[in-house]
């Protein structure tokens, strides 16, 4: 299998943008609640079962609207949850995280929103455009081998992968 280039997309935001469909949705529906009433009231043919529905859909869409912050709470755990596994994965296997690069540009797996996969999200440190990790990530061994291994891969001389003792 194959190292995924990102982690799964976010669907926090999706969340957010359903609300306002949702409350227009809702209110659409409320309109026709006076005429489903007073349609059961009068004892239209198959009236009360349309208002049931209606009911029914109302609540629905209510419960959908009330909840929304929860389900955008989740979203966001599950946002995080991806994106940590993503990481796992990447710092599994450095050799497929840092396949790509070249002396100019990154893997392609380096983000706006991710950061960089040798930092695993902070800032740049591709062997060549930076020169190194920084010193917050000095003593990571997992930034440091991901280092290594991206300055392997453009063939770096001095970065060889040293075994810890």
């Amino acid at each position: 299998m194959s190292l995924p280039r990102t982690p799964a997309a976010p669907r926090a935001p999706a969340v957010i943008r359903r609300l306002p469909a949702l409350e227009r949705e809702l209110a659409d529906l409320k309109l026709l609640l006076a005429e489903r009433v007073l349609a059961a009231t009068e004892g239209a043919p198959g009236a009360r079962e349309r208002l049931v529905a209606l009911v029914s859909d109302i609540r629905a869409l209510e419960a959908a609207v009330e909840a929304n912050g929860l389900a955008h709470e989740l979203a966001q755990r599950l946002d995080r949850e991806a994106v940590a596994e993503w990481r796992l994965q990447v710092e599994a296997d450095p050799v497929a995280a840092t396949e790509g690069i070249t002396k100019k540009a990154c893997c392609g797996m380096c983000s706006e929103a991710h950061g960089c996969v040798i930092t695993r999200g902070e800032q740049c440190a591709h062997p060549v455009t930076v020169g190194g990790v920084g010193p917050r990530r000095q003593g990571d061994p997992v930034s440091r081998k991901l280092f290594q291994t991206a300055a392997a891969h453009l063939k770096i001389a001095g970065y060889e992968q040293e075994d810890a003792a």
